[in-house]
């Protein structure tokens, strides 16, 4: 680099040529220095240098995986340092693969989203298998789009490895099918219903105790299936607490059978959140109180008839109370 003074104290970039002035052929009579200022293209090749210092250490320090690709050969033209660890591979390694080495998928399929690209400029691919240096695979989620270096057509590609987020995915999948499991084959009868009271699921002993099908219940108001005394309860008491607490526990309800029958039932429920709609539903459990019920209404069937037959009966009965001198129970006949 050629620097001269100006006459202002400042120093300026030049480019300068030498010619040598000989007209005799024989000796030098002098020379022509001509200088061309190029103080600004200096100053912009400067911030470009500096431009491109910065994004390459932005591109190296970043935690996702970036690389660019050579859109006719589909080679791999560089790779960030993210990349090359998550991959398994050198800068020299994977500077040799293709597009076609480094995607798990069918070259059907990586040119559908090439040629969609050239058409679109950008495109959030989705997400994607990479192919590692062991063999393995990893799951990727990519986003791409077209540039220009130079002249040439570049893939510019930014991924980010989603493997922990798929185990997260995968094991809450695994979750709700052991729950929906559960929910469905549990011994005892369960429900759910929305804020607005329309029963969202059943499960299979639900539907078996009262003797529907699933079309017949699902979207359905749950007070449709209960007698009118326990409907009134429900709407007026019942569910505005439960909504309101987030549970209630041992309400005695009546429901209806598909033939008319009447089974006792004792509620317990808690508030739930439905994975699919985000919204509120009731998770609540039933359980079959009929037998005792009825044993329950026996027991006072026999003790009323006991009682009659105690005030009837032609002999002189009573119940006196020793430490508080009082009567407790005298019959007719005393």
């Amino acid at each position: 680099d050629t620097f001269l003074l100006t006459t202002h104290g400042n120093s300026i970039s030049v480019e300068g040529t030498i010619s040598v002035i000989d007209r005799n052929q024989q000796s030098l009579d002098g020379i022509v220095i001509a200088f061309r200022d190029v103080t600004m293209r200096k100053q912009a090749e400067e911030k470009l240098q500096h431009s491109e210092q910065r994004y390459r250490a932005v591109v190296q320090q970043s935690i996702d995986c970036i690389f660019l690709l050579d859109t006719e050969s589909r080679r791999i033209v560089e790779a960030n340092t993210a990349m090359m660890e998550l991959l398994g591979y050198s800068q020299e390694d994977i500077c040799a693969l293709t597009i076609d080495d480094l995607v798990a998928h069918s070259k059907d399929s990586i040119d559908e989203n090439l040629n969609r690209l050239r058409q679109e400029q950008t495109a959030i691919i989705g997400e994607r298998l990479y192919r590692k240096k062991d063999g393995s695979s990893v799951a990727v989620e990519v986003r791409a789009n077209i540039i220009s270096i130079a002249g040439k057509e570049m893939l510019c590609v930014v991924s980010r490895d989603i493997t922990e987020r798929k185990l997260i995915e995968q094991n809450l999948k695994d979750s709700e099918a052991r729950f929906r499991d559960l929910y469905e084959h549990s011994p005892v009868m369960m429900q759910s219903v929305d804020e607005e009271g329309l029963v969202r699921n059943v499960n299979q002993k639900w539907l078996s105790v009262l003797g529907y099908s699933r079309e017949e219940v699902i979207g359905r108001s749950v007070l449709e299936f209960m007698t009118p005394e326990s409907a009134a309860m429900a709407k007026t008491i019942v569910l505005p607490q439960f909504w309101e607490q987030g549970f209630v526990n041992d309400v005695c309800y009546r429901l209806i059978r598909k033939d008319g029958s009447i089974l006792d039932v004792l509620l317990n429920c808690n508030v739930s959140i439905d994975p699919a709609s985000q919204s509120r539903i009731s998770m609540t459990v039933l359980q079959d109180i009929t037998e005792q019920k009825h044993a329950e209404d026996a027991l006072i069937r026999s003790r009323r008839k006991y009682s009659d037959l105690i005030r009837n009966v032609p002999i002189a009965i009573m119940r006196f109370l020793i430490d508080d001198k009082q009567y407790q129970f005298v019959n007719n006949e005393f």
